[in-house]
């Protein structure tokens, strides 16, 4: 059917661990320098939607969406951190887009963010688990490869993706 096109989607392919990090470091990038909030999310991982209640991100994310390394760069923190940690991992990697461009995510999914991007929550679920229940969750985070995005924030999709028969 024409009108169920390009409504799942596989996470984020980050790439670099450097990226990541805890609540508390996001908070501090944040307070040393607003601006830093355009470039932190959550990081929502198939792990935080089985274990953690309220199926929120354990950790946060730096993300220079498409940008140029120009304007990467004026993020001076954030970038700082991604140039330290995940440049050195991407120079040795064998795709020369990682390498020559290792400020970004190796897989962005700019189909799933334009999907995404009038809505304000999203049906998200594990790509690799025994126990499989999809969530809503907010829009606004980085998902990682480990889920799988359905960009519907209809509850009846919710209900139909929760039953025994896609089960």
């Amino acid at each position: 059917m024409a009108g169920n096109t390009e409504i799942a989607f596989q996470g984020a392919t980050v790439l670099g661990l450097g990226f990541t990090m805890e609540f508390e470091r996001a908070e501090e990038l944040r307070s040393s320098d607003p601006r830093n909030s355009e470039v932190l999310f959550p990081y929502l991982n198939g792990q935080d939607l089985n274990n953690r209640p309220d199926s929120s991100a354990s950790r946060w994310v730096i993300n220079f969406h498409d940008w140029s390394e120009d304007k990467a760069v004026t993020y001076s923190a954030p970038y700082a951190q991604v140039h330290r940690l995940v440049k050195p991992e991407r120079d040795n990697n064998n795709r020369k887009v990682y390498r020559d461009n290792w400020w970004q995510y190796a897989e962005k999914r700019p189909a799933m963010i334009r999907k995404l991007s009038d809505l304000r929550q999203a049906i998200v679920i594990t790509r690799v688990s025994k126990s499989v229940m999809p969530v809503m969750v907010p829009t606004r985070q980085v998902f990682s490869e480990a889920t799988v995005v359905f960009a519907s924030d209809d509850f009846s999709m919710l209900a139909l993706l929760s039953g025994a028969t896609h089960y």
